[in-house]
């Protein structure tokens, strides 16, 4: 069961970096950043999500990760350097995309 699960998701990881490579090559890949704040946990987040037409017509929303956002101040600034430094490059979901390497 475990086998079949790991192949089901490396079949889909494959599947999403391509359509993500083709929406990059032709120029339609748009990546959104979002911040919010569990006020009850008082933990922000920053989540990253792809959205891009394909050659089809179909709109495609794609969530690639959502990582925990320290304490510090909500800047383009920051929010660059902890989107480069955490959420995309530890992200076990992102950071695989462009290495070759299955999601």
């Amino acid at each position: 069961m475990s086998s079949h699960i790991h192949e089901l998701a490396g079949n889909e990881r494959d599947r999403v970096k391509k359509l993500l490579a083709s929406a990059a090559k032709n120029g339609s890949l748009c990546l959104c950043l979002d911040l919010w704040t569990d006020s009850n946990r008082q933990c922000s987040y920053l989540g990253i999500a792809a959205s891009f037409v394909d050659d089809d017509h179909q709109l495609h929303n794609i969530d690639l990760c959502c990582h925990p956002f320290p304490n510090v101040k909500k800047s383009a600034e920051n929010i660059i350097i902890v989107s480069v430094n955490n959420a995309i490059m530890k992200s076990s979901n992102f950071s695989k995309l462009g290495t070759g390497e299955s999601l």
